[in-house]
């Protein structure tokens, strides 16, 4: 996953090199209220799957933007009803994966916003 910002920092890695599960839930759980999300357990689950996801891939820069999550994420909930399950539980208007980052305190990905078609992932 490429996130490279000035110098080709690699943000999104640096941003949860060292950071546990419980930070991010405490992060959810302080800006949840901002955003008018409900931090339940089914919004945390999601959260965890992406993050955990984060872990095992962002260090191989396997993805150059963030369709490649939000496809992993369709995917992974595809039992539950897929992007149409996530969009209920992240209503925000903002995308899923935009929604999820500003919970978790990460930073925006690349091409998070597609200003052709008005589309936010």
């Amino acid at each position: 996953m490429s996130n490279l910002g000035p110098k080709n920092e690699r943000l999104l890695y640096h941003s949860i090199e060292g950071v546990s599960l419980t930070e991010i839930h405490q992060r959810v759980q302080q800006n949840a209220a901002s955003l008018n999300v409900k931090p339940s357990a089914e919004l945390l689950e999601v959260v965890d799957t992406l993050f955990r996801h984060y872990q095992e891939n962002t260090e191989n820069d396997q993805c150059q933007d963030v369709h490649c999550d939000v496809r992993f994420l369709d995917q992974a909930f595809a039992h539950k009803g897929g992007s149409k399950y996530l969009e209920e539980l992240f209503p925000t208007g903002q995308g899923v994966i935009r929604t999820i980052h500003t919970l978790a305190g990460l930073p925006q990905l690349e091409m998070d916003i597609d200003k052709g078609f008005g589309t936010a992932f």
